[in-house]
């Protein structure tokens, strides 16, 4: 499911040569060879990150803000799938933002400040429901 999302991404911005060379350098990674044919979690993050970073390009490309609520709340289920490791992509999905967005300087932190919260709520929802949960 990745690769078609990496794929799209990397043929929109360096064209269709650049995604096929990009879609084999990932198929053939000996980690991902490994790991991808077992049901553990790295396959979900991994999907996750991805999806994060397409949308946080998306939003530095157009300037709007619902493409990086989107970026945030991928980050967020990614939480969900390997806790903090998906919030090591941050500082370089709000660089990329803040660097390139078509906006003003006060729209681009208003807009990762959204995203923050999005992300934050999305992270913490599912310990936040087992703990409001009542235990037997």
């Amino acid at each position: 499911m990745a690769v078609p999302v990496l794929h799209r991404r990397v043929s929109r911005w360096a064209g269709p040569h650049a995604a096929l060379i990009a879609d084999a350098a990932y198929l053939v990674t000996p980690v991902a060879v490994g790991l991808f044919r077992t049901a553990m979690e790295d396959p979900a993050f991994t999907l996750c990150v991805l999806l994060a970073a397409e949308a946080t390009q998306r939003a530095a490309a157009d300037g709007r803000l619902r493409p990086q609520v989107v970026a945030g709340r991928w980050v967020g289920v990614g939480f969900q799938a390997k806790m903090l490791e998906a919030w090591a992509v941050l500082p370089a999905l709000a660089l990329v933002h803040l660097v390139s967005a078509p906006i003003t300087l006060r729209k681009r932190l208003t807009h990762l400040a959204v995203s923050a919260v999005v992300m934050t709520a999305v992270s913490a929802s599912w310990m936040l429901a087992v703990t409001l949960v009542p235990g037997r």
